[in-house]
């Protein structure tokens, strides 16, 4: 199995934050750059939290339900291969999260999937 990341959505929000912090209280960059073990698992531990975050905040907006990525999962079947693009997807999650330049953007959700729709058809 190879997982197919454009298929969920990942937000690291305040429950997000918090969640990792409780986890990781050194923080969980800090984590996720270790090497072995204890990194691999803070990876998979992010990006299914921030799935099932992403997930919420979609339902919260009127989306259908999806399904999120699963921690145990990851850890069983994630390839070698994938990890750069995992840590990347984690790391992009979290700079967005914890930046300031959308605070007062608005974003029309349903035009953005108009857009998508429009583009790939």
């Amino acid at each position: 199995m190879v997982f197919d990341f454009s298929k969920y959505d990942f937000v690291y929000n305040a429950a997000a934050h918090f969640a990792a912090q409780d986890k990781y209280p050194d923080g969980l960059w800090a984590e996720l750059v270790k090497p072995g073990k204890a990194g691999f698992d803070a990876l998979c531990w992010a990006l299914a939290e921030m799935s099932m975050q992403g997930e919420l905040v979609r339902r919260d907006i009127g989306h259908d339900k999806r399904e999120t990525l699963d921690e145990d999962k990851l850890r069983l079947h994630l390839k070698p291969r994938q990890i750069n693009e995992a840590r990347t997807i984690v790391l992009n999650a979290m700079t967005k999260g914890l930046s300031n330049d959308d605070d007062n953007e608005e974003i029309d959700e349903v035009l953005l999937e108009n857009q998508k729709k429009t583009e790939t058809g």
